[in-house]
């Protein structure tokens, strides 16, 4: 009962005090200081201007302050939001670290850098923690591109493990008195059977453009020409680029000479 009036209370509006909770082709929106207005009131309230005092506390409130979504929702979404940004980022596992200590630090300062972005007094701060945020990115890029290549793999890992350990606990617990030989099968299983028939492959983390590159050519005998043609191109082409190049070059350095001299 307390929680019937709870949802009345939520769909009453504080302008008309009307309750659409009979209603709900009406929707009841949710100000920024938390207070309920119906769409027809907001429409009518904010028709002059886009600003105006809440119905309910009198505090400035504009239109576009308002969410189907209490305060509450918002800041939860608000928060998983960060979440993922920061732990796409910092996405380390344990098998990364030497000791367990070590892994445990690196989760406390992931979670002590998503409070601080959470629970920042000021916009400077927020600003300053996502500068810190984005050099370890360009520190480690090529561990983070290796992590999101390794993503889906371990997501499956962890699907399967879920769906092994609750069909093995619906087996012996919540299956017909019938059938506690073990022939039950819970009903995942059964939803994610394409899934587990058709595991994701590791992509390979993109190459460093420093690594070797396979000759364009294909692999054929490698001979005096080819060699000299880098791997397949024609010769000339090679030589219209070396020029190219050259000049390039030539024209820079003579241009900076200038400059320094002037």
């Amino acid at each position: 009962q307390a929680s019937a009036q709870r949802v009345r209370t939520m769909s009453k509006c504080s302008a008309c005090h009307v309750d659409y909770f009979h209603n709900p082709s009406v929707r009841v929106l949710f100000s920024a200081c938390d207070h309920r207005v119906c769409e027809p009131c907001l429409t009518r309230l904010f028709k002059r201007g886009r600003a105006y005092p809440c119905p309910a506390c009198g505090k400035n409130a504009k239109a576009e302050d308002f969410s189907d979504q209490p305060q509450e929702a918002r800041r939860v979404e608000s928060e998983s939001k960060i979440r993922r940004q920061v732990c796409d980022i910092y996405c380390k596992s344990e098998q990364d670290f030497a000791t367990s200590d070590e892994y445990n630090n690196y989760l406390e300062e992931r979670e002590d850098i998503i409070d601080r972005l959470l629970n920042a007094a000021t916009s400077g701060a927020v600003q300053e923690t996502w500068r810190c945020i984005n050099r370890y990115r360009e520190e480690n890029a090529a561990q983070i591109l290796r992590a999101q290549s390794l993503q889906p793999s371990r997501k499956f890992q962890k699907i399967r493990s879920i769906i092994d350990t609750e069909g093995s606990f619906f087996s012996q617990v919540n299956c017909e008195w019938g059938e506690r030989s073990g022939t039950a099968q819970h009903q995942f299983q059964e939803r994610y059977r394409d899934l587990l028939a058709n595991p994701p492959q590791a992509e390979a983390a993109p190459a460093s453009p420093a690594a070797p590159q396979p000759l364009l050519g294909g692999y054929a005998p490698a001979d005096r020409t080819r060699q000299m043609s880098g791997g397949g191109q024609p010769l000339d082409s090679c030589i219209q680029k070396a020029r190219h190049f050259f000049f390039s070059e030539f024209a820079a350095a003579t241009t900076r000479a200038a400059i320094a001299t002037t």
